[in-house]
């Protein structure tokens, strides 16, 4: 509010005040974190990045003695 306060004072007509005023809220938007996107996680497990939600955390599957992290895209494809 404060940036868009700051620059409506210079404006002489509506349009310039809501010109002002898109284009603060726009700034503020686009300088907030994003949340991961399914790309970025695909992105941080190719590069062995860590990651909050890895695979190899998870828990054992009931009656196995694979952890989920070992299981393979094959097996993975034949259980669904």
């Amino acid at each position: 509010m404060t940036l868009w306060k700051t620059r409506s004072k210079t404006a002489s007509t509506r349009e310039e005040i809501l010109d002002h005023f898109l284009t603060s809220v726009h700034e503020v938007i686009l300088s907030r974190p994003r949340p991961a996107t399914v790309g970025d996680v695909v992105k941080k497990y190719i590069r062995s990045a860590n990651s909050v939600n890895a695979v190899s955390d998870s828990p054992r599957v009931t009656g196995s003695t694979q952890s989920l992290g070992i299981i393979s895209f094959r097996e993975l494809n034949d259980i669904v």
